[in-house]
Protein backbone atom coordinates (compact mmCIF):
# COMPACT_ATOMS: atom_id res chain seq x y z
CA UNK A 1 0.00 0.00 0.00
CA UNK A 2 2.60 2.28 1.04
CA UNK A 3 4.45 1.92 -2.58
CA UNK A 4 1.50 1.92 -4.34
CA UNK A 5 0.77 5.89 -2.18
CA UNK A 6 4.25 7.22 -3.50
CA UNK A 7 3.80 6.13 -6.83
CA UNK A 8 0.75 8.19 -7.14
CA UNK A 9 2.65 11.01 -5.43
CA UNK A 10 5.24 11.04 -7.96
CA UNK A 11 2.94 10.77 -10.66
CA UNK A 12 1.08 14.35 -9.33
CA UNK A 13 4.02 15.51 -8.56
CA UNK A 14 5.42 15.25 -11.92
CA UNK A 15 1.77 16.23 -13.66
CA UNK A 16 2.30 19.75 -11.19
CA UNK A 17 5.75 20.09 -12.03
CA UNK A 18 5.02 19.88 -16.15
CA UNK A 19 2.29 22.23 -15.91
CA UNK A 20 4.58 24.63 -14.17
CA UNK A 21 7.11 24.36 -16.67
CA UNK A 22 4.14 24.60 -19.01
CA UNK A 23 2.67 27.89 -17.61
CA UNK A 24 6.22 29.47 -16.76
CA UNK A 25 7.02 29.14 -20.95
CA UNK A 26 3.51 31.03 -21.43
CA UNK A 27 4.60 33.42 -19.13
CA UNK A 28 7.63 33.65 -20.86
CA UNK A 29 6.50 34.29 -24.04
CA UNK A 30 4.13 36.72 -23.13
CA UNK A 31 7.19 38.88 -21.64
CA UNK A 32 9.08 39.10 -24.48
CA UNK A 33 6.08 40.06 -27.16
Amino acid sequence: VVTFLVGVLIVILTICAKSLAVKAEAIKKKKHS
